[in-house]
């Protein structure tokens, strides 16, 4: 979802924004606040929390806005292996190296150069990256893989025709209701059973196909934008009421904030449609050039941006930040903190990534050197 293929001659700028605002948001929902205080929902935070809640979904609908567009699964799978699992298990292991000083209270700490091969093999082999300190977040890696591996079964109906087209759209349907009835019978007592054909994942990518197929009527159209953004608003007012209520059944379940509840699925797929409602073609070029230089780093942000965080919470800059915040009203407190501390940790990380590419691009330059 972070790198994408386009053509030569023309770049998407809305997609762009529309990653660049993905990231930003991935940052928020790290560096949300608690929204449980003495027993009881603060519901600003909890506001927040729907809001800020679906920037992975965003992401799996732009790969599978861009990903049918007649790259081989071989490509399209040895650019995954190098572009994004080599680059991740890398930073997974440096994360390793330098969390003794991730973890102090002081600027400069102490690293260690153990390397905790046990637990890193014991995360791929279950796929999930929850036992590696600071990398709770490579989830979306293993998510990501599995997505590549289903490009060959999906490229059949990700493409125009007929029967594609009504088997793409009827799986949609289908696999929503799937999603809607799981979520439901949290709530309600629902006997109804129901398949379910592939994971979330598939199905937003699946959307993100769809809305390629209309990229053309959906841009600089204005009932889309106005309708898009009612439901956006709608549907995250209903997510608010529904998760307040799961939390007074399970105050420990918090599915309906997921990226993949049926929530987070509409919520994500009208806010893209908002998004790319708005015509880029007609900004200035510094302003194109400006955008594709922080896009083109939002996956070095996305590695990096959890270590940032810890930092900044292990040296009490986040408990400042709070402080600063709380005084306040509560909800305008809430509000500046939701907003402005992950764009503190997405800036911090934007200038690290700027950094990484600048190292990156002096690697690429003597390999080069070295070949002639």
């Amino acid at each position: 979802g972070y790198g994408y293929m386009e053509t030569k001659k023309e770049r998407d700028y809305a997609c762009d924004l529309i990653r660049i605002l993905a990231t930003y948001i991935v940052v928020a929902t790290h560096v949300k606040l608690g929204f449980w205080e003495d027993d009881h929902i603060i519901s600003t935070r909890l506001f927040f929390a729907c809001l800020f809640g679906d920037g992975v979904s965003i992401f799996f609908i732009l790969s599978g806005f861009f990903m049918f567009n007649g790259t081989t699964f071989g490509n399209r799978f040895k650019k995954c292996v190098l572009s994004i699992v080599l680059p991740a298990f890398l930073v997974a292991i440096v994360t390793q190296i330098i969390y003794p000083w991730i973890s102090s209270s002081s600027l400069w700490g102490g690293i260690t150069f153990y390397i905790p091969w046990n637990e890193i093999n014991v995360s791929i082999l279950q796929q999930n990256a929850g036992n590696l300190q600071g990398c709770f977040h490579f989830w979306y890696i293993f998510a990501y893989i599995k997505w590549i591996l289903f490009y060959p079964l999906l490229k059949w109906i990700c493409q125009e025709g007929k029967e594609q087209n009504l088997c793409r759209r009827l799986l949609i349907i289908l696999q929503l209701i799937s999603v809607l009835v799981s979520n439901a019978k949290l709530l309600y007592n629902i006997s109804l059973n129901t398949y379910s054909f592939f994971d979330t994942s598939i199905l937003l990518g699946i959307i993100g196909f769809e809305i390629s197929c209309k990229r053309n009527s959906i841009k600089g159209n204005l009932v889309i934008r106005f309708v898009s953004l009612l439901t956006f608003i709608a549907i995250n007012f209903a997510r608010l009421v529904a998760q307040e209520n799961l939390y007074f059944i399970d105050t420990n379940n918090s599915t309906y904030l997921n990226w993949d509840s049926i929530f987070g699925i509409l919520c994500a797929t009208a806010a893209f449609c908002f998004l790319y409602s708005w015509n880029f073609d007609n900004i200035s070029i510094r302003t194109k050039k400006m955008i594709k230089f922080i896009s083109d780093r939002t996956f070095i942000i996305y590695l990096f941006h959890v270590i940032v965080y810890f930092k900044c919470s292990s040296m009490g800059l986040q408990g400042k930040f709070i402080q600063l915040c709380s005084q306040r009203l509560n909800i305008i407190g809430d509000t500046i903190y939701s907003v402005l501390y992950p764009l503190f940790i997405f800036v911090i990380t934007f200038v690290i990534s700027m950094l990484v590419s600048l190292f990156i691009k002096m690697i690429k330059s003597k390999f080069r050197l070295i070949r002639i």
